[in-house]
């Protein structure tokens, strides 16, 4: 499913330095990580629901950690929506794609991604107020 749309997040790579992307599929899931000094950014491909979900992840001594939204009583995983919230304001729905299909939810992520590129560098001080 990546290869069609993953351009949009080259941008991870080319202006942002991230490492990546790796792929992982699991039960239905489709997961594309990069991974940069602080935090990793996570493309969630959910065939059921025909979804894209954009993660936020705080990393551990530079590697994911093991548990998925919590880890050593912190947060560290976010959804961009919620992210977005905290730091821009309005509701998390403020920033959820309304698409149906998958390459234009994929787009309009990668364009929140860069929009709001400084809410993303600074993550690790919104998870903290949640």
């Amino acid at each position: 499913m990546f290869k069609e749309w993953r351009d949009h997040f080259l941008f991870l790579v080319n202006e942002w330095g991230m490492e990546g992307p790796s792929i992982a599929r699991y039960a239905g899931v489709e997961t594309m990580t990069y991974i940069g000094d602080t935090v990793a950014i996570e493309i969630e491909c959910e065939m059921r629901e025909r979804r894209v979900f954009v993660l936020i992840v705080k990393l551990e001594e530079g590697q994911l950690p093991e548990d998925y939204y919590v880890s050593n009583g912190e947060v560290v995983r976010l959804h961009l929506p919620k992210l977005l919230s905290l730091c821009a304001g309005g509701s998390p729905r403020d920033y959820v794609s309304r698409h149906a299909d998958l390459e234009s939810q994929a787009q309009d992520y990668a364009g929140l991604l860069k929009t709001y590129a400084d809410c993303v560098h600074r993550s690790e001080m919104w998870m903290r107020n949640v």
